[in-house]
């Protein structure tokens, strides 16, 4: 198993350096190829929701000044790709080749971003989105979410691009089904990995989690790994994984997201959530 394709959406903002960034770092170990996705918003999506009528000329003018704006956007996206792209010294193909080095292709489309992401990362090995902040707006928020619980593919979450991919990885266990997805979902990752420790994450009354056949499942594929207990205490899991990983010095953490509903862990506050906001390592997620 390994890593082929990567995915990057595009928003034509200063994210998209750290979006190509972490992708063309996780690219490396693989000579995988990677997708620059933009995708630029229907013009007439910026028209305003009135109960009165707009005349024409005003329609028309909100249209071309949406259009201006895509059009910007999409030349900063390029921009920022070419130059990612020369930095990695990865070669810019227009048909699918095998490498010994990355390549790289960019690619411009109409529509709804969530959709448009979600449609390309449904044959795709993984999915960089960089950092999904609080202060994002919804469509990249529906991206993250709809291209994890839907679509089911790999997202990589980083704050800032990583030095090295994957490194010394932390791999987050409660027994769940959606543990057990990620961990066999992250494979080609944990291949590569320079070291891997099974991380458990229990309180005083919550049932200790056995790591042993997550151990013997990973010695099946070759790989070794130590396991670590946290109790999480007073804090949440999520800020107990984290804590643990920084501790550790881990170079990536891997885990199961939206192990609950997306409304659940919304209303009631989730690792997922916590997680995705506040990493400070890089995060790679499989629901």
């Amino acid at each position: 198993m390994s890593i082929a394709k990567i995915v990057a959406p595009l928003t034509g903002t200063t994210r998209d350096v750290q979006v190509l960034a972490t992708a063309f770092v996780a690219a490396k170990p693989y000579n995988a190829h990677v997708t620059a996705l933009f995708v630029r918003p229907d013009p007439r999506l910026a028209l305003p929701y009135t109960g009165t009528p707009i005349s024409p000329d005003v329609v028309q003018a909100i249209v071309d000044s949406a259009e201006e704006m895509n059009r910007a956007a999409a030349r900063n996206a390029r921009s920022v790709f070419e130059k990612a792209a020369a930095e990695a010294g990865a070669d810019v193909v227009k048909t699918a080749k095998p490498s010994g080095t990355p390549t790289c292709s960019f690619e411009e489309t109409e529509g709804y971003f969530p959709r448009c992401v979600s449609a390309a990362a449904r044959l795709s090995d993984l999915v960089v989105f960089g950092p999904v902040a609080t202060t994002d707006g919804p469509d990249l928020a529906d991206a993250f979410v709809e291209t994890l619980t839907k679509t089911v593919r790999p997202v990589l979450l980083a704050a800032k691009a990583p030095e090295v991919f994957p490194g010394k990885v932390m791999l987050a266990w409660d027994g769940s089904d959606t543990a057990a997805r990620a961990i066999v979902g992250a494979l080609p990752v944990l291949t590569q990995a320079r070291e891997i420790a099974l991380l458990s994450c229990c309180g005083p009354r919550s049932q200790k989690t056995d790591i042993r056949e997550v151990q013997d499942y990973l010695a099946w594929h070759g790989l070794a790994s130590v396991g670590q207990t946290v109790d999480p205490g007073k804090y949440g899991v999520g800020e107990a994984l984290l804590a643990a990983a920084h501790d550790a010095r881990a170079d990536l953490l891997i885990m199961g997201g939206y192990g609950h509903s997306k409304l659940g862990e919304t209303i009631f506050g989730g690792v997922t959530q916590h997680i995705r906001w506040h990493a400070k390592i890089p995060v790679l997620m499989v629901h």
